[in-house]
């Protein structure tokens, strides 16, 4: 997901930066999970896109709920 170029377009840095943020990203979904119970989850296609451009199966993105801070949570 963060090897998409359009995904850096709310974030600081670029895809050159992936392999760093994805880990920190795992890392600190972890924390929340084992602190709370609070996780997330992917997200694939079912069935293929209406415009056929994309096949079912095809990962889409992530969702859910994780902790940032003991005071701050991230839903998205």
């Amino acid at each position: 997901m963060f090897e998409d170029q359009r995904v850096w377009t709310y974030l600081d840095g670029s895809p050159a930066d992936a392999e760093k943020t994805t880990t920190r990203f795992i890392d600190t979904a972890e924390l929340s999970r084992s602190a709370t119970g609070l996780r997330i989850w992917t997200a694939f296609l079912r069935a293929d896109s209406a415009d056929g451009r994309l096949p079912s199966g095809t990962f889409v993105g992530i969702g859910g709920v994780r902790t940032l801070s003991a005071d701050l949570w991230n839903l998205g």
